[in-house]
C-alpha cells in the first residue's frame, strides 16, 4: 500500500493491480486485471518491437547497478535514456517492468539482470545490442545455491549467454559487447 501512495506523490498515471488499493483517491485509475505481472508483458513486447533505441544489458555479482547507471548517465548527455528503477533485476518481471515504460524518444535503454535465473529467457525477450558483465565472484554463487536457487552457470557461461545473444540480435552495424568479466577465488 505504502508503494501506491509513493507511486502517487511521484505523479503515476495509474496502476496495474488484482485489485484498487485501500483508500486510494477514487480519481486515480486502476486497472484491475488478475495476474499484473502478465498484463504488463503485452505492452513490454510491443515496446520493444517498435523501439529504436540502443538496448545495454547489465550483469555480473557486483556492480550492476552503479554501471547501468554510468551507462545511464552518459547516454543522457546524448539522448533520451530509460533505465532500470534502482536495482530492479528480478527475472522476467523487472524486464517486462523497463520495457513497457520505454517511449518513442528514448533512444537508449540500460538493464540491470539478474545473474539468478531465467537470465537466457530475459535475454531472448530483451535483445541487447550491448552487453555488460561486471565481476561474477565465485563466493556470490556459493551464496546463491546455500539461498536455494539453482545456478545454472560458470562465469564464462553467463558471458556467453550474453554476448551470443548480443551478436545474434545486433540490429545495428557497429553494435558492440563489453567484456569486464573478472572470476575470482
Amino acid at each position: 500500500m505504502l508503494g501506491a501512495y509513493r507511486a502517487v506523490a511521484k505523479k503515476a498515471g495509474g496502476f496495474i493491480v488484482s485489485a484498487r488499493p485501500r483508500n486510494l483517491d477514487p480519481s486515480i485509475p486502476c486497472l484491475i486485471v488478475e495476474d499484473p505481472s502478465r498484463a504488463i508483458e503485452k505492452p513490454a513486447r510491443h515496446r520493444r518491437a517498435h523501439s529504436r533505441a540502443c538496448f545495454f544489458a547489465v550483469t555480473g555479482s557486483v556492480g550492476k547497478s552503479t554501471t547501468k547507471n554510468l551507462i545511464h548517465k552518459m547516454a543522457s548527455a546524448v539522448a533520451p535514456t530509460h533505465r532500470t528503477i534502482a536495482n530492479y533485476n528480478d527475472g522476467m518481471q523487472s524486464i517486462n517492468f523497463i520495457l513497457a515504460g520505454l517511449c518513442d524518444a528514448h533512444q537508449y535503454c540500460a538493464a540491470e539482470f539478474s545473474e539468478v535465473g531465467d537470465l537466457e529467457d530475459q535475454v531472448r525477450f530483451y535483445r541487447p545490442d550491448v552487453a555488460v558483465v561486471t565481476n561474477v565472484k565465485f563466493e556470490h554463487i556459493n551464496r546463491m545455491e546455500r539461498q536455494g536457487y539453482k545456478v545454472r552457470f560458470c562465469p564464462t557461461a553467463l558471458w556467453r549467454s550474453l554476448s551470443s545473444r548480443v551478436w545474434q540480435a545486433a540490429s545495428r552495424p557497429g553494435s558492440i559487447s563489453i567484456r569486464s568479466c573478472r572470476a575470482t577465488r
